[in-house]
C-alpha cells in the first residue's frame, strides 16, 4: 500500500491548484482545489494500494497552479510505502447434507470436486458434523480429515449414522495476485427417514450436487490501534443472473478468533461500495453469503479501508 499527503497552496488566489499522486507515469488521485487566501494550505491525501515488483519504481506528488506563470507551493509532503501480507485465506461451507430435513446420513460412500489452483494458491476440503454446533469430523472416523483433502475423489464410507448431517468446507489460500477457483463439489451418500419410529427400513441412495452456495469468511484483521475507524468497504464480482452476493462485517477493540459467535454481525448489503454503517474495533473481520442459480457468481476482489 502506498500513501501520500502534503500541503499545498498556491500564488495567485485567484487561482487553483492541481495536484495528484504518480507511480510510475500513472496518475491517481487527481485534485483540483482553491485554497481561499495565501495562508491557506489545503490538505492532499491519496492511498493506492498495488503490487510493486519491478526493481525500482519512480513514486511522485506532482503540484502546479492552474495559471502556469503562478507558484504552487508545498509542505510537509510525505510518501509511505506499507507492505502488506501477500497471502490471504477465507472458508466457504456448503448447504447442509442431507438437504431434506425428514432424512438423516446412513453412511458416506464419496466426496468429490472439480477445481482450479493456480501456483502459489491451494484448496483445502474437510467435512463437519452438526452437534448442537458444527464440529470436524475426527481422523478416527474419516482419515485425513483434520488436516484436509487436495485430491479428488475421497473415499468417505467411514462416515456412518453417528453424523446425521453433514456439511463440506472448503479452505482458500491466495497467493495475493492468484486466487483459486471452485467450480462445484459432490458428495454421494445413502441416507435413512427420519421419524420417531427410528430406525426405519429405508436406506436409499441420493447424490448431491452442491455449487460452491453458502458464506465465505475473511481472516480477522488487526488494524493495530483501538477504535480504529472501518471508513469505506467494497468489492468486484461477477454475477449471473438471479444470483446476487451479500455481505456482513463485525468489528471489536477485543480480539476473537475468525469463527467466533461474538461480535454480532452487522448486515451491508450487496451494492458496492459501503461507506457508512460500519463498526469500529482494532479487530475487523467480513463475511460474504453467495447466493447462486445454475450458474455460479465470482467474488473476485474485497477491499476494507480504515483510519486511526
Amino acid at each position: 500500500m502506498i500513501i501520500a499527503s502534503a500541503l499545498i497552496q498556491k500564488d495567485p488566489s485567484t487561482y487553483a491548484v492541481l495536484a495528484d499522486f504518480d507511480i510510475d507515469g500513472t496518475a491517481y488521485g487527481e485534485m483540483t482545489c482553491t485554497p481561499k487566501d495565501a495562508t491557506d494550505y489545503v490538505p492532499f491525501f491519496v492511498m493506492k494500494t498495488m503490487t510493486l515488483d519491478a526493481s525500482s519504481h519512480t513514486i511522485k506528488i506532482r503540484y502546479r497552479s492552474e495559471l502556469l506563470s503562478g507558484d504552487a507551493l508545498i509542505k510537509n509532503a510525505r510518501i509511505i510505502a506499507i507492505p502488506l501480507a501477500v497471502n490471504a485465506s477465507a472458508d466457504l461451507t456448503s448447504v447442509t447434507i442431507p438437504t431434506d430435513t425428514d432424512t438423516r446420513l446412513a453412511v458416506g460412500t464419496q466426496l468429490s470436486w472439480n477445481d482450479t489452483e493456480p501456483s502459489g494458491t491451494d484448496l483445502e476440503y474437510q467435512l463437519y458434523y452438526l452437534d448442537g454446533i458444527w464440529r470436524l469430523i475426527p481422523d478416527d472416523d474419516l482419515s485425513g480429515n483434520s488436516a484436509g483433502f487436495d485430491t479428488s475423489p475421497i473415499n468417505i464410507s467411514s462416515v456412518k449414522t453417528d453424523y446425521e448431517q453433514i456439511r463440506i468446507k472448503a479452505s482458500f489460500t491466495s497467493d495475493g495476485t492468484d486466487t483459486p477457483t471452485l467450480s462445484d463439489w459432490t458428495v454421494t451418500y445413502r441416507y435413512r427417514e427420519y421419524n420417531a419410529t427410528e430406525p426405519t427400513t429405508a436406506n436409499m441412495t441420493e447424490q448431491v450436487i452442491c455449487y460452491p452456495s453458502g458464506t465465505i469468511a475473511s481472516k480477522v484483521l488487526d488494524t493495530g490501534k483501538n477504535g480504529a475507524t472501518w471508513t469505506s468497504f467494497n468489492w468486484d464480482e461477477t454475477l449471473a443472473s438471479g444470483a446476487d452476493i451479500t455481505f456482513e462485517v463485525r468489528a471489536s477493540d477485543i480480539s476473537f478468533l475468525m469463527d467466533a459467535v461474538s461480535p454480532s454481525w452487522t448486515a451491508v448489503g450487496g451494492t458496492s461500495p459501503v461507506t457508512s454503517g460500519l463498526p469500529t474495533g482494532q479487530y475487523q473481520q467480513w463475511r460474504a453469503t453467495i447466493l447462486l442459480t445454475l450458474e455460479t457468481p465470482a467474488l473476485e476482489k474485497v477491499n476494507t479501508y480504515y483510519t486511526w
